[in-house]
């Protein structure tokens, strides 16, 4: 299993800092915080040196297996009902109000022969890999 290329969110996130930077409310020094996932999207923002970044404040940072999915090397029902829930549930739910408060091109998309999951299931993904491997 190959994952798309992350960097491009830290080029992503960079252009948003000097977005924020040129914002006539903004003093052009931005910072960053954030846990988690948030978090590690920090580092690839700040490995992109954008000029307007002046502190990031990452934390709730680990790997899956020290610390949610195979603590002591057994699997977590908590970290696969995290990643159902986030991938499911909250996501179904999101598009499912967007498209009653209005969203036609949700609705279509949605709805579309087109409509396909970009990327395997992250629960699928960490029961395939029970151990620290390349992935």
């Amino acid at each position: 299993m190959v994952f798309p290329d992350r960097k491009i969110e830290g080029v992503h996130g960079a252009e948003v800092v000097e977005w924020i930077a040129k914002q006539p409310w903004s003093d052009g020094t931005v910072g960053m915080v954030g846990y988690s996932y948030g978090g590690t999207t920090q580092m690839w923002v700040a490995a992109e040196r954008p000029p307007h970044l002046r502190a990031i404040l990452p934390s709730g940072l680990g790997t899956g297996y020290d610390t949610c999915s195979y603590l002591g090397g057994m699997l977590q029902p908590s970290a696969l009902r995290w990643a159902f829930v986030n991938e499911a549930e909250m996501q179904v739910g999101g598009a499912q109000w967007r498209i009653s408060h209005g969203d036609t091109e949700c609705a279509i998309y949605c709805n579309s022969d087109g409509f396909v999951d970009r990327y395997p299931l992250f629960s699928n993904l960490i029961r395939q890999h029970p151990f620290k491997d390349e992935w």
